[in-house]
């Protein structure tokens, strides 16, 4: 676990219910993100375009990450 990467990003796109678009300002990166098991289960809130989330990601690929479940917390 040593390996991933946590950074904010902004919410660009919705593709789905649990698939977005996220901008990484910091790395100038678009960025396929997906929500986890835990909170499509538990969480009831909804992301919104514009929405400022934190992503874990793997420095090997860098097309796509996680949306951190402490992102309800921004």
């Amino acid at each position: 676990m040593s390996g991933i990467i946590k950074t904010k990003g902004t919410v660009l796109e919705i593709i789905d219910r649990y698939s977005f678009i996220v901008y990484i300002e910091k790395n100038k990166l678009k960025m396929n993100t997906s929500i986890s098991r835990k909170m499509k289960i538990y969480e009831g809130k909804e992301f919104n375009i514009g929405d400022i989330v934190i992503i874990e990601y793997s420095p090997l690929d860098l097309t796509r990450g996680r949306i951190h479940r402490h992102s309800f917390t921004l």
